[in-house]
């Protein structure tokens, strides 16, 4: 697929987006607006930076067809993984937005599942509330 003669800016937008979560430098972005050649795994980056957590709100499912399929397997791995570092663990669903760690146990919870409208400076959830309410 050839970026120039996508449908849209805002699909380029998108796609640029997208490319800077997985590290992807200026001269291959320009390889890759310029030719119909998909990109590689050496031309993404996977890492503890790559991708941010904010790529979980995304559908990057409609990037695909830009990928290799070897590029394709990293990057769905990378967000597996990701999805399991955000997982809330009183729903268990993966949304990075609103969510707040226990101080204690180092899980993390949505607000709403933690019935919290803002985060407060230190918070427990309530297994560890529970916890230390027991031995005290």
């Amino acid at each position: 697929m050839n970026l120039a003669s996508s449908s849209s800016s805002t699909d380029l937008d998108g796609i640029d987006s997208m490319l800077d979560w997985f590290g992807v430098d200026k001269a291959v972005k320009d390889r890759l607006k310029e030719r119909n050649t998909a990109l590689t795994k050496e031309d993404i980056t996977i890492d503890e930076d790559h991708p941010p957590a904010e790529a979980l709100g995304s559908n990057i499912s409609k990037f695909k067809s830009f990928f290799t399929c070897e590029a394709w397997e990293s990057i769905s791995k990378s967000m597996a993984r990701l999805a399991g570092d955000w997982r809330c663990d009183t729903c268990k669903r993966s949304h990075y937005e609103n969510m707040i760690m226990c101080e204690s146990c180092f899980c993390w919870h949505h607000w709403a599942c933690a019935k919290l409208s803002s985060p407060p400076d230190q918070w427990y959830c309530a297994t560890c509330t529970s916890k230390h309410k027991k031995k005290t």
